[in-house]
């Protein structure tokens, strides 16, 4: 039986990330955990299990709204954009902190 390392794991799927991303991204740190994004596009979010920053860009800043642990991040970042568009005059934008399964 074949196993993968982890390494492999982690580079792979930074390689799906980074062919997934159109949008100008950075790798910035919340806390102690290291995130990836801004995504103004809850499509370019994996659904894995992490961590999602959801922030607000006003007056070119952009500010920390909640972090939401989730099992399926994309899910998570469908329900807050909706919410967003539903109650807020700025539109959610995202940040990911993926975890191994």
């Amino acid at each position: 039986m074949l196993t993968r390392k982890p390494e492999a794991r982690s580079a792979s799927l930074w390689k799906e990330l980074a062919d997934l991303i159109v949008e100008e991204t950075t790798v910035f740190m919340v806390g102690n955990y290291e995130f990836i994004g801004p995504f103004k596009n809850e499509d370019f979010i994996l659904a894995l299990p992490g961590l999602l920053a959801v922030l607000t860009e006003a007056e070119g800043k952009i500010e920390l709204l909640d972090v939401v642990e989730s099992h399926d991040l994309r899910l998570s970042a469908r329900a807050e954009a909706l919410k967003s568009r539903l109650y807020d005059e700025t539109p959610a934008i995202f940040a990911a902190h993926y975890r191994s399964r």
